[in-house]
C-alpha cells in the first residue's frame, strides 16, 4: 500500500495533510503513514479488544488519534459484529458468506460475535467536537460493510480528496457493496475510480474528487469495467485465475493486467 499511496498522492499533486482510517484493526498501516509524512493521522475501530492493542501501538505518536466506534449509516442501532478467526483481519459488520468464502479463502470463519451499537460518523464527530477538516484522505477497510461507512459520513465526503476503499468483486459477505455499487455511489459524491488493485475476489481502489466535466467523462466508463471485472468473477473465469496464477507465469501476467489499474 506504502507505494501506490504515495505514487498516487504525487501523481495528483496532492499533499498528505491528515489520513481518516475506518477498519484500523491493530493499526498495521501506522508506519506506512508515518513514511508518507501525513501530518495527523485517525484512526477508527469497532471492536473495543482490538482497539486496545491499537492505542498502545499508536500512543507514542503525538499525530495519532484513536476512536472506538463501529461506523455504519445508522446512529445507536444495536447489531451483531462478527469476530474473524484470523486474529479479526476480516471481523465484519457483516456475516460471511460462507459457501462461497470457504472457496476463495479456504478456512476463513467467524469464531463469535459480540453485540455492539453503530454510530453515524457525521454526527459521532459533531457530538465529540472532532475536526476532520485537515484530513484530505480516507481509507475505508471494513470488509464488505464500505457502502454503509459511507452512507453514515455523507456530509464530510466533500472534505476529502482522494479516498481508498477495500473492493469486493463477489459477496464473500452477505449483502456485501460490490465495485460497481461502490462507483456509483462515489461516482454521485463526485468522485471516480483513479487506480485499482485486485488479488482475487478483493482488492482496493483508489477514488480522486474531480470536477464535475471529468466525472461526467469517467462515470460510466469505470462502472463498466467493474460490472465486466464481476461478471468473470460469476462466471468462475476469475476464480480459475486465482487458482493458476502462481503456477503459470502467461496467467499470472494476465491475471494482473486484468485487475491492477494504475
Amino acid at each position: 500500500m506504502s507505494t501506490l499511496l504515495k505514487s498516487i498522492l504525487e501523481k495528483h499533486q496532492l499533499r498528505a495533510n491528515g489520513i481518516l482510517h475506518i477498519g484500523a484493526h491493530e493499526g498495521e498501516e501506522c508506519e506506512v503513514y508515518n513514511e508518507i509524512g501525513f501530518d495527523s493521522v485517525m484512526w477508527i475501530e469497532a471492536d473495543p479488544d482490538v482497539f486496545k492493542n491499537l492505542e498502545a501501538k499508536i500512543n507514542r505518536f503525538s499525530h495519532h488519534s484513536a476512536h472506538c466506534v463501529l461506523a455504519s449509516e445508522q446512529d445507536n442501532l444495536a447489531v451483531e459484529f462478527f469476530v474473524a478467526n484470523n486474529n479479526g483481519h476480516s471481523s465484519s459488520l457483516l456475516p460471511l458468506n460462507d459457501q462461497l468464502t470457504d472457496r476463495l479463502v479456504p478456512g476463513l470463519q467467524m469464531a463469535g460475535s459480540k453485540i455492539l451499537k453503530t454510530r453515524r460518523l457525521d454526527t459521532y464527530f459533531a457530538e465529540n467536537g472532532i475536526n476532520i477538516s485537515n484530513y484530505n484522505v480516507l481509507n475505508v477497510d471494513v470488509q464488505g460493510a464500505e457502502l454503509m461507512v459511507l452512507k453514515g459520513m455523507f456530509l464530510l465526503l466533500q472534505n476529502f480528496q482522494l479516498i481508498c476503499a477495500e473492493i469486493h468483486l463477489t459477496r464473500n459477505y452477505q449483502n456485501a457493496v460490490l465495485l460497481h455499487e461502490l462507483d456509483g455511489f462515489m461516482a454521485e459524491s463526485g468522485f471516480a475510480r483513479v487506480s485499482t488493485s485486485a488479488a482475487g475476489a478483493e482488492g482496493e481502489a483508489y477514488y480522486l474528487r474531480l470536477s464535475p466535466r471529468q466525472l461526467k467523462l469517467k462515470k460510466y466508463a469505470m462502472i463498466t469495467e467493474a460490472l465486466f471485472l464481476e461478471s468473470l468473477f460469476h462466471t468462475g473465469i476469475m476464480a480459475f485465475f486465482a487458482r493458476q496464477k502462481n503456477r503459470f507465469p502467461i496467467i499470472r501476467r494476465l491475471y494482473h493486467l486484468i485487475l491492477t489499474r494504475k
